[in-house]
């Protein structure tokens, strides 16, 4: 390329629009027929979520993926549990989510027409880990996090001052794992399975200061 040619990335982009993909153009010469079409957002797909104890979920991940294309287009509901997706005339997979619950069945659309009423129901985490966070020394620790992932997603709790923790989870197969800042954890991620309710998942975390290390010579045979 000359050092006089000038290579620049042109794109369109309009409110309520579908942006269209980006166009790159070598300048001299000059160029013309360099256009974009602009798909609208014109069409809207609202509804409500709440959970199976009927209480309406703030910030759970509406989306809506197209069908025979790229991307998606997604929304998170308010304090009221609604949300509302503006989209292209098409076809729709449409899904909500929370870290946390249960998944919902995905609704298939069409729009147009609007389509209002697209509710979802999650799955109330009905079921517990528990356990205890402790040092080297048999104290308790407060403020260490414990996370439990597993296919409904992760799930993460705080210790309080007794060292307790209590995770509310969806019954199934879990990984649970400590840390704390300043602290090594001793005690490896341990699996377990709901239901039932399991207690006496403990963890033991070292402080960083307790930890000693060992060398211990290797002798290399020429």
């Amino acid at each position: 390329m000359s050092k006089s040619n000038c290579r620049l990335t042109v794109y369109a982009n309009a409110s309520c629009h579908v942006r269209p993909a980006k166009q790159v153009v070598t300048l001299p010469p000059t160029r013309t027929g360099t256009d974009f079409s602009l798909v609208p957002k014109d069409q809207l797909i609202s509804g409500r979520v709440q959970d199976t104890h009927g209480a309406l979920l703030c910030g759970a991940t509406v989306s809506a993926a197209p069908s025979g294309g790229n991307g998606a287009y997604s929304d998170s509901t308010q304090r009221n549990g609604l949300y509302a997706l503006q989209v292209p005339t098409g076809t729709y997979t449409v899904r909500a989510t929370q870290a946390g619950y249960g998944p919902a069945p995905d609704r298939m659309v069409t729009v147009p027409p609007y389509a209002r009423g697209m509710d979802f129901v999650l799955q109330v985490p009905d079921h517990s880990i528990q356990g205890t966070r402790r040092d080297s020394h048999g104290a308790v620790i407060s403020g260490a996090t414990v996370t439990a992932s597993g296919s409904g997603g992760s799930v993460s709790a705080a210790s309080g001052a007794d060292g307790r923790y209590t995770i509310a989870v969806l019954g199934g197969s879990w990984t649970v794992s400590a840390a704390k800042s300043g602290y090594v954890t001793f005690t490896g991620a341990q699996r377990v399975s709901v239901p039932p309710d399991r207690s006496g998942i403990d963890f033991l975390l070292v402080p960083q200061g307790d930890v000693r290390r060992t060398y211990v010579p290797i002798a290399v045979k020429p």
